[in-house]
């Protein structure tokens, strides 16, 4: 049995759009240095309300099939409080680089 160990961050806005049918697949690079592509079902387990933000570990049988997905650490979704204050101005809105109407596409949005 193969594995590979990667970290996935996704928001939930990018996770929309995997559930809404723009993207079926996730793909990740692999602490190993290898790209991997699989279905974005496979993450439904470990959706919080801040999202995807962990480590996990993916297994393949002897025919290369998928065998399962494992997280390994759940890093959370919200600011430490320590880090946090009260008097911090809102972080500012940005418009994507395809217009404000569009979705935003690449490698970025999808791991």
């Amino acid at each position: 049995m193969r594995n590979a160990h990667f970290y996935l961050k996704l928001t939930p806005d990018e996770l929309l759009e995997y559930y809404q049918g723009y993207k079926k697949y996730v793909r990740v690079k692999t602490f190993q240095g290898y790209s991997i592509q699989f279905r974005a079902d496979h993450l439904r387990q470990w959706v919080k309300p801040y999202g995807i933000n962990g480590e996990f570990e993916i297994r393949f049988d002897d025919q290369n099939k998928f065998a399962g997905l494992y997280l390994y650490r759940d890093f959370g979704g919200g600011t430490s409080v320590q880090s946090a204050k009260s008097s911090d101005p809102p972080p500012k809105k940005t418009t994507p680089p395809n217009g404000p109407n569009q979705r935003r596409r690449g490698f970025k949005t999808s791991i």
